[in-house]
């Protein structure tokens, strides 16, 4: 357990090194001088203004130069200041990760009890839940997350008005409101993980079903929740957390959209936002929490493997 805690930690120093080589030589190929963009058009016609600019940034430096003295920062966590919102990175990034935190884990509770409770039903009791199971997962998986939020927030200004849909309230100033404005988003984000995971959920448990072992426990006569819960689920659920951990991580990209659809100050707003505004600093630092929080989600995903498989603890 521990060997697998420490190699999925020392994978963090090439996976943060390699993004952040990419990341800093995207955003400094993108056409156009950031100098200029900072400035604006008119006061960019001061040489002198202008010159002052880079200097201030660095921008006068060899991009490589520049991307040096950014790491050595980022190693003792200081990812300088935003160039348009004039507030430290990491305090901003701070301010937001929660946000988007909650969203993602709600978005994760949801599919997981809604695919797990779909597939589950769909394998065991066929019929009727099977054909509505595989309907529901082609909807989820076939309608994005964008069209789904837009189709929400008609349908919920339309027909639920006790639902607020474009505002934002933080669970520390009203929880209860702050709960009941995330239910379009986290339908929105995860109705098709949810789908994901039903559909593997339904194949686990189905091949989980003809076992051996499985057939012994119902000759035992032992009750059907019991042999559900004890004998198929439990070994379905190696493959059921694999998924999850994947989807978990092209969750937080699918953020960026719903979070700026539903005006959520979380980070993948802001993100969307540094990208618009070539704010790199803060782009930087978005996308190496990003990174980070991938990592931690296999880490966690590995730990759950552990878990539910004591072979994997063995070896």
């Amino acid at each position: 357990m521990i060997q697998i805690i420490t190699r999925r930690l020392l994978m963090l120093i090439p996976i943060l090194l390699g993004v952040s080589i990419l990341t800093f030589g995207a955003m400094h190929a993108i056409p156009g001088d950031l100098a200029v963009i900072l400035l604006g058009v008119e006061r960019a016609q001061d040489p002198v203004a202008l010159e002052n600019i880079r200097a201030k940034y660095g921008l006068d430096e060899p991009v490589p130069v520049q991307y040096a003295k950014w790491l050595g920062n980022a190693v003792r966590l200081d990812f300088g200041d935003s160039l348009r919102l004039n507030v430290p990175v990491r305090d901003e990034i701070m301010r937001r990760l929660p946000i988007t935190i909650q969203l993602a884990m709600m978005s994760v509770v949801y599919g997981l009890v809604v695919g797990g409770v779909i597939g589950t039903m769909a394998a065991i009791r066929g019929g009727w839940w099977g054909a509505f199971g595989r309907l529901y997962n082609i909807f989820g998986i076939a309608v994005p997350s964008f069209f789904l939020a837009t189709l929400l927030i008609l349908f919920g200004t339309r027909y639920v008005g006790f639902i607020p849909t474009l505002e934002y309230v933080r669970f520390t100033e009203d929880p209860v409101r702050n709960m009941m404005l995330m239910i379009y988003p986290t339908l929105s984000l995860g109705t098709g993980l949810s789908a994901v995971i039903g559909e593997n959920v339904r194949s686990a448990v189905t091949e989980t079903m003809s076992l051996d072992h499985v057939r012994v426990a119902r000759s035992k006569g032992l009750a059907e929740r019991s042999v559900v819960l004890r004998h198929i689920l439990k070994n379905a659920m190696i493959p059921i957390t694999t998924v999850t951990g994947l989807q978990a991580a092209f969750l937080l990209g699918g953020t960026i959209i719903v979070e700026t659809i539903f005006a959520i100050p979380g980070l993948g707003r802001l993100a969307l936002s540094a990208i618009n505004l070539r704010d790199y600093p803060l782009m930087m630092g978005i996308v190496l929490i990003i990174a980070v929080m991938v990592v931690l989600a296999s880490l966690i995903a590995d730990l759950l493997y552990a878990l539910f498989d004591p072979r994997i603890r063995v070896s």
